[in-house]
């Protein structure tokens, strides 16, 4: 997002103090205070912080990816970093990984770009640029890897599809957003320019007035889509719901999502939300700060709300001008960084 090159230099400043920390399970924000998530919009009850500060609910390892626990016994210090060459990838602000195209990463260009999206490999080569057309690319902040649909449009789980977030709001005027969808095709190296046909919009809007985000990820369980809401004064700020079912290109009236929890990552602007993620098995949940990634484990059973209530286990990050994006792998065994900038460096954390 562009207004956040206008943030004052203290801020940043603090910022840089935070990303890089080792990682810890000792419920520590993005400010290093007491972790102050919530699930849902119910009263919640104090736990020795300020007023407000919710008691948060344990959710052990039991059924997460690999990654979780990792970041719980503080074994994600040394990331492998490659710097990408991509060049009209300037200022990354979305970034996945793909299940079908094996050693394939997709990522997008922040707000000002037109709507395409980049494949390269996790050796930093560049392997195609991909138009989607007939999208529109008004502020586009994150995507995610989630199933395809059929004729009826109904997911399906042998196939992917890319889904991106045109949903950045630095002023939250915007009364309506849009998510893309198209079927992820096969990358193959060389593959240069190529239009992806086909394409799928959903038109949504929030239950409470316009929102700024850029967090967004797709839980292949019961297939919905999920919103984490922005705020660069942080505090508690929404989570939304949405199906991928059932789109209608042209709705009478946008779409409502659901409003099913409220997520605490911070007091402060490193506690920002910038990004999203969840493995494909559903089992763990990454949160993407300017001061660190927020991982939780989610047992079999779990609503997201629920476990973003819980207790992170804090991932580090590099120290980067502007970070924002975060995807994990398809087996959830070690997560992807991306900051804003040219020739970015792609850091990869895992045990």
């Amino acid at each position: 997002m562009r207004c956040h090159r206008l943030v004052p230099a203290a801020a940043l400043v603090a910022v840089f103090v935070l990303v890089g920390a080792a990682c810890s399970s000792d419920g520590q924000d993005d400010a290093g205070g007491p972790a102050t998530t919530a699930a849902g919009d119910a009263t919640s009850t104090t736990a020795g912080g300020g007023a407000g500060d919710p008691t948060p609910t344990t959710v052990g390892p039991i059924g997460a990816s690999s990654i979780f626990q990792a970041a719980c016994d503080g074994l994600l210090e040394s990331p492998q970093t490659v710097r990408l060459d991509v060049a009209p990838l300037v200022e990354a602000s979305g970034l996945a990984v793909s299940r079908a195209n094996e050693g394939v990463l997709w990522a997008h260009n922040d707000s000002g770009d037109t709507a395409r999206v980049f494949a390269f490999g996790e050796d930093g080569g560049r392997l195609g640029t991909f138009k989607l057309v007939g999208a529109g690319a008004t502020d586009w902040e994150d995507m995610a890897l989630g199933p395809d649909v059929d004729d009826a449009g109904d997911p399906v789980a042998d196939r992917d599809a890319l889904y991106v977030a045109d949903f950045g709001d630095n002023d939250a005027v915007r009364g309506a957003v849009t998510l893309y969808r198209v079927s992820e095709p096969e990358v193959a190296a060389g593959a240069g320019r190529v239009r992806l046909d086909d394409v799928e919009s959903f038109t949504y809007q929030y239950p409470d007035g316009p929102r700024d985000a850029e967090a967004l990820f797709v839980d292949r369980t019961d297939g919905s889509f999920y919103v984490i809401e922005k705020s660069l004064t942080g505090g508690p700020v929404g989570i939304y719901r949405g199906s991928v079912a059932g789109w209608d290109a042209a709705p009478a009236v946008p779409v409502t999502l659901e409003r099913v929890g409220t997520f605490r990552p911070g007091p402060t602007i490193a506690a920002s939300v910038t990004g999203a993620d969840m493995s494909p098995a559903g089992d763990a949940i990454a949160v993407r700060t300017y001061g660190g990634v927020h991982l939780f484990a989610r047992p079999e059973g779990t609503s997201v709300a629920d476990t973003l209530a819980t207790e992170p286990c804090r991932g580090p990050v590099p120290v980067e001008a502007q970070g924002e994006a975060v995807a994990l792998t398809p087996a959830g065994d070690a997560y992807f960084t991306l900051p804003e900038g040219s020739t970015p460096t792609l850091s990869r954390w895992a045990p």
